[in-house]
């Protein structure tokens, strides 16, 4: 739950930046409280519907709307300069990738693997369990390796594409643009930054609505599936194919968006980066002990792996049985 109300707490103050700077006046605490209420409202309809006539439906719009926006950024944008940045970028990933997923900065002490890498690390960490049950329920039919590979895959593929279109985009303004975004970021902070650099678009008050309705439906989407999950494991007993009540998935959805508003008020970015680092540091000790489980039961259910079958058990079951006379 943590890790859910870390991503409706980080996501209210960039979109209330940009609704702010489409109307033209300053967002407040008062705005992001509206954005939370939205939210809410938005995830406990598509809850309320259920997983085939909310939750899939909203996604999907989602999933368009990302690449319509994605699109539009690229081929709108410095097209060459994001395609030479994300190749660069993706053979800096493979030439470092050990370096830096174990840098600290001990020395320097910049604070960047603490506050980002540590930070993503620790947010995806927290989202594992809940994605988990969620995929898990929506995959019925499919196999083992079809459900690790889709979260595998395509999720990092998503993120990769995500940053390489709009952090390259966001560099090319910082190297090349009358203002830098190192400049913006400390006379505005980041969520004014992002909707100044979606305004700087081509045609970049038609872009702001559209990436309003993304943010809305990109965290209603994650959150949407958090409540279906939670209200899932605290159904003490749900039959296979059936939903968990409908009060009961409203009810996560009212408490997601409370907890949210709660941690805002308390005090912004750093209680929320907080909260999602230390409930994800226990469920690491949790996904080993599931992970060694897991596969405990499908070595009982489905007999011994196959590499672990000796060679003479493998001759005895190729052997062909001499026929009865």
């Amino acid at each position: 739950m943590g890790n859910v109300v870390t991503v409706l707490g980080l996501g209210t103050p960039m979109l209330s930046a940009t609704i702010a700077k489409f109307i033209g006046t300053e967002p407040g605490f008062s705005m992001d409280v509206g954005v939370v209420i939205i939210w809410t409202c938005l995830f406990c309809a598509s809850c309320y519907f259920g997983l085939e006539k909310g939750i899939k439906r909203l996604s999907n719009l989602n999933l368009a709307i990302a690449f319509i926006a994605m699109g539009f950024v690229l081929f709108a944008g410095p097209t060459a300069f994001i395609l030479n940045t994300f190749i660069n970028s993706l053979g800096l990933i493979f030439q470092n990738t050990i370096r830096m997923a174990l840098n600290t900065d001990p020395i320097g002490g910049g604070g960047w693997p603490q506050g980002w890498t540590i930070f993503f690390w620790a947010w995806w960490l927290g989202a594992a369990p809940f994605l988990g049950v969620f995929l898990a329920k929506i995959s019925k039919g499919r196999t083992l390796k079809e459900l690790a590979i889709a979260p595998l895959v395509w999720g990092p593929l998503g993120c990769a594409l995500f940053f390489g279109v709009f952090g390259g985009y966001g560099l090319h303004v910082e190297l090349f643009g009358d203002v830098t975004m190192t400049s913006m970021m400390d006379a505005n902070g980041p969520a004014k930054t992002i909707a100044e650099l979606i305004s700087m678009l081509p045609a970049g008050q038609l872009m702001l609505p559209l990436f309003i309705v993304l943010m809305f439906i990109f965290c209603a989407t994650t959150l949407d599936s958090a409540s279906y999950v939670l209200a899932t494991v605290s159904t003490r007993e749900l039959p296979v194919g059936q939903e968990p009540a409908r009060w009961n998935r409203m009810f996560w959805s009212v408490i997601n968006g409370v907890a949210a508003v709660s941690l805002m008020f308390i005090g912004g970015l750093k209680p929320l980066q907080a909260v999602a680092v230390l409930t994800s540091f226990p469920l690491m000790f949790i996904m080993f002990g599931a992970g060694y489980f897991f596969l405990k039961d499908l070595k009982a259910a489905h007999g011994q792996a196959p590499e672990k079958i000796t060679e003479s058990e493998r001759a005895a079951d190729l052997t062909v049985p001499e026929p009865v006379t």
